[in-house]
């Protein structure tokens, strides 16, 4: 049995500490008690404490909760508490809606049995039906936490949020904008040129209107529109799939990718859980025993798990970058260790075990400068077989041109490995066609030992009657129909290669990457190089960075060399949060056998309590030249402003910027400082001024409305509201943190509940002058608990009305009430943040 003896604290803090510690005590066994000494309070033997002497003294009613499933938030939702026959115990009422979010394998036949019996509005006794299953209440935080037994859960992928919680979003309409003015000044001649970017979108339900477009207006006068693309979006989670009319692009993973104008259908990665998103392999073994199994890829735990006697397999690792093999030890209960490795080698096309990946899409090909273009259809499908496998496969077809590809991606212990075939037979004039093939190897391996990562090695072959189908179109657009494409210049062999080196002892980083591309019916071969190092020194507190470069690259029109040198530093200004960057860089170039030098020093930073201001200063000197510049950024609550000022030898430089938009919804119009495709709407009633932790310049406006962009679409989001910030004392938040989980594209109510009216501290005495009694429940006319009393007759409350009566009870005999008035002062300008009142309590008759 548990005693509470430490009384050295005082006030209402001292009895929300010892409420609290009675909720918690739920997770006790049924029947342990909790006993408080009321000698330790003030008010001694007069304070009925035994309510709380059996754990949870909750009052029957319905709570809103934040529910917690073995340690990992579940939902927020409101939960019943049911009191119990002859006991002062109230239990939380399990029912079967939120039964069935816990994750419980329904095949169990106890649970089944308990399903059963409490039917469709009863409640659930989970610690019955599920044995070493607990149920505690923590009031202090207003949440609920269900410990339930790994064996009794399914096997769900870790990260992933059911689709139940993904929040199709409120109706509204939406327009972002980019705007940017630069003005420049050479030789006596000055141009002035404007350009804003729009987004316009409408929601309604899950579906989603999107149009681009952009205006840009010259100094001359002269304007331009543009629209750039419009479609309807539609995502469908029963199939994992969206659904899209309109503008857009192909995907690249298996034919190259061109923009097209039409419908398409394609499946979406995004509604994934977080540990299926990209390849890992699955991981599988033998245990004996209750085994822990810890993983290590490139020496670093990335799970370490406990699994049951038999076979095991783990199929939801997390993706880490490029790969390195995966070394597996299986540590039985009795000693004995078992240990094997499983080669982990990633590749775009690579999919987990089980996964399906397709498109299907109908159309035109949409290019700017095409005034004639053939409609087309285009299928792809790719399919993790297992953790080493992976096929794909695809179809294009036109009235001039037909593609097929076939592919292949294998995990192996000598790297990753993809190579693809494709097909094409293009009619260029005539009833002429050309047939051509393209073979494609890509390949990836991370060396542990020596720290090499090549992260991608890709070799492609075309054949001279091989055509894409851009390639196709461009080159009937170009030459009308006409028989002498064949003789058009057009890719070859091609080859790329990117290594990275990490040095031992932190010394640095080594990087190399290289290309070379040449042409059919042309001479030459265009190459790119570029290596460099990267590293950085600690000296006492301060961090000194460094890095060199070189590159060189040839064109195959030219033939003429490129040569860059490139060196740079930087180090911090200071040692505080927002003590500004200096860096430093020399550039030498050499084009063609001419030489130029040039180097540049920048000081960049950041200002305000949040960060709000980002500016820089630079000055650069070249060809014996200088030139000085500044810039800057402030991100405000309605919109992000940026403005810029340069100048040099003959010249000089400044432009305007301003980045934000609008959003209507049922509460009017809500403006932001950023747009994205996915964002939510925080709603606080009354709570002007709050700041959203999640956005730089996001706060409450006068109408408790504010915008948040960069919500993750299918993914829990967590959304803070800082109360500090907010214009009203009068205002309380029943709770400052929200999760939420946005359908892509949608714009979401995050409401978080307010209570209104003045913070009222009364000091309540009975006739004989003592106090009220300790933890004594404040109920209102209408019988509505509206608070506790605390240690010298202290009452906190507020919204309550401007006058009325208040009833304070300790016990269930009439001398352990009382009652008294109470009258608010006038409100006035330049009042406290709590109202003080003291007042007689009159004991009932």
């Amino acid at each position: 049995m548990l005693r509470l003896l430490n009384a050295s604290c005082t006030g209402l803090l001292c009895w929300l500490v010892a409420f609290s510690t009675a909720y918690s005590a739920t997770a006790e066994p049924a029947g342990a008690e909790v006993e408080f000494n009321p000698a330790f309070l003030q008010g001694g033997s007069r304070i009925d404490v035994s309510r709380f002497s059996r754990g949870n003294a909750v009052l029957p009613g319905e709570y809103l909760l934040d529910v917690q499933v073995n340690g990992k938030w579940l939902d927020r939702t409101s939960v019943r508490f049911v009191g119990q026959p002859n006991s002062d115990v109230a239990r939380p009422c399990i029912n079967r809606a939120l039964f069935s979010q816990i994750g419980v394998d329904p095949e169990n036949l106890s649970v089944r049995a308990g399903l059963q019996q409490a039917g469709v509005e009863g409640c659930l006794d989970l610690p019955t039906m599920i044995p070493d299953t607990a149920v505690s209440f923590d009031l202090s935080r207003l949440q609920l936490d269900i410990s339930v037994p790994q064996a009794a859960m399914l096997r769900m992928p870790r990260g992933q949020v059911a689709p139940e919680f993904w929040d199709s979003g409120v109706p509204s309409a939406t327009l972002g904008y980019n705007f940017n003015a630069y003005r420049s000044e050479a030789s006596g001649t000055s141009t002035t040129r404007a350009h804003v970017g729009l987004i316009a979108g409408a929601n309604y339900g899950s579906w989603h209107l999107r149009q681009r477009s952009s205006i840009q207006v010259d100094s001359d006068g002269s304007s331009t529109y543009q629209g750039v693309a419009t479609y309807l979006e539609h995502d469908m989670p029963s199939l994992r799939s969206d659904l899209l009319v309109g503008d857009s692009f192909t995907d690249g993973a298996v034919f190259e990718s061109f923009g097209f104008r039409g419908v398409s259908m394609s499946s979406s990665d995004e509604m994934l859980p977080d540990s299926q998103l990209e390849f890992a392999p699955v991981v599988r073994g033998i245990a004996r025993t209750n085994a822990r199994v810890v993983i290590v890829q490139n020496g670093i735990t990335i799970l370490e798990t406990t699994v049951s006697p038999g076979a095991f397999e783990i199929n939801d690792l997390y993706a880490t970058g490029y790969g390195g093999d995966l070394n597996v030890e299986i540590h039985e209960a009795d000693g004995d260790l078992q240990r094997f490795a499983v080669p982990y080698a990633s590749m775009v096309q690579l999919l987990r075990p089980g996964v399906w990946r397709y498109t299907a899409t109908a159309g035109e090909l949409r290019q700017p400068d095409f005034t004639d273009t053939e409609p087309f259809a285009q299928a792809t499908i790719q399919h993790g077989f297992d953790s080493h496998v992976t096929g794909y496969a695809g179809a294009l077809g036109a009235q001039n041109y037909q593609s097929t590809l076939l592919g292949i991606a294998l995990n192996t212990a000598a790297g990753g490995i993809a190579a693809d075939v494709t097909g094409s037979r293009t009619n260029l004039a005539g009833n002429s066609y050309v047939i051509g093939q393209s073979v494609r190897i890509g390949y990836n391996r991370f060396f542990h030992d020596i720290g090499t990562n090549i992260a991608v090695a890709a070799y492609r072959f075309s054949s001279s009657g091989y055509y894409s189908f851009a390639d196709a179109q461009s080159i009937r657009q170009a030459i009308g129909g006409f028989p002498d494409a064949s003789g058009l210049r057009r890719a070859r062999d091609q080859w790329q290669v990117s290594l990275n080196q990490n040095l031992p002892q932190q010394w640095g980083n080594l990087f190399l990457t290289a290309s070379a591309r040449d042409y059919w019916h042309a001479p030459g071969t265009t190459t790119q190089l570029q290596g460099g190092y990267n590293s950085h020194v600690q000296i006492g507190s301060v961090r000194f960075s460094y890095g060199v470069s070189i590159a060189r690259q040839t064109s195959a029109l030219t033939g003429k060399p490129d040569n860059r040198l490139q060196a740079n530093f930087s180090l911090p200004l200071g040692h505080g949060a927002h003590s500004p960057m200096f860096s430093a860089g020399f550039t030498q170039t050499n084009i063609d056998g001419i030489s130029t030098r040039d180097g540049q020093e920048v000081i960049t930073g950041t200002a305000g309590e949040n960060s709000q201001l980002s500016y820089s200063v630079s000055a650069s000197q070249a060809a014996g030249n200088a030139a000085y510049s500044a810039s800057a950024q402030y991100r405000g609550a309605y919109s992000s402003t940026s403005a810029s000022v340069g100048v040099g030898s003959g010249y000089s430089q400044q432009s305007l910027g301003a980045t934000g938009g609008m959003v209507l919804h049922r509460g009017g119009i809500t403006l932001a400082n950023q747009m994205t495709d996915t964002f939510g709407i925080v709603e606080a009633e009354g709570a002007e001024g709050a700041r959203v932790t999640n956005n730089i310049g996001s706060v409450v406006n006068h109408s408790g409305y504010a915008v948040l962009p960069f919500l993750l679409p299918y993914r829990m989001n967590s959304v803070t509201l800082d109360p500090e910030g907010a214009v009203s004392a009068d205002i309380e938040f029943k709770s400052t943190t929200q999760m939420i989980a946005p359908r892509r594209n949608a714009v979401v109510l995050v409401r978080f509940e307010t209570v209104g009216g003045r913070a009222i501290l009364i000091t309540a005495r009975l006739p004989d002058g003592s106090e009220v009694p300790f933890g004594a429940n404040v109920y209102d006319e209408q019988g509505s608990d509206v608070g506790l009393t605390g240690q010298d007759g202290r009452i906190y409350l507020r919204g309550i009305a401007e006058s009325g009566t208040l009833t304070a009870r300790w016990g269930d005999a009439p001398d352990q009430q009382c009652a008294f008035k109470y009258q608010l002062p006038a409100k006035q300008k330049n009042d406290e943040a709590f109202v003080r009142l003291d007042t007689s309590c009159i004991a009932y008759e």
